[in-house]
């Protein structure tokens, strides 16, 4: 059985970080730069369990709290689906793409 590798990688544009997510799950270091917004690119993430939900949803809780927010872009319809079947479908923000989550005004 072949292990896909995890990858994160973060880029940086104004006041916002993406942080884009390859392989299994996590979230990792970014919320250490201390951003205003953080988009959380799904686009390459193949499958997201409930421990990764909750890693989701702790970040979005963390910046709420320091009065900043988490964005999730571009989710594949396997984690649309695990938003709506644990009820948190309305707890965080998803857009269809990185481009839409940086345009929309948040605040």
């Amino acid at each position: 059985m072949e292990t896909e590798e995890f990858r994160a990688t973060v880029h940086r544009r104004g006041q916002a970080s993406i942080l884009t997510l390859t392989g299994e799950r996590a979230i990792g270091r970014v919320l250490q730069a201390d951003p205003e917004l953080v988009v959380l690119d799904l686009a390459g993430v193949g499958f997201m369990d409930v421990a990764g939900l909750r890693a989701v949803l702790a970040a979005d809780r963390r910046l709420r709290a320091s009065g900043k927010r988490l964005v999730l872009a571009a989710p594949p319809r396997s984690v649309r689906r695990l938003l709506s079947l644990t009820g948190h479908e309305q707890a965080v923000s998803v857009l269809d793409s990185v481009e839409a989550a940086l345009d929309q005004d948040l605040r």
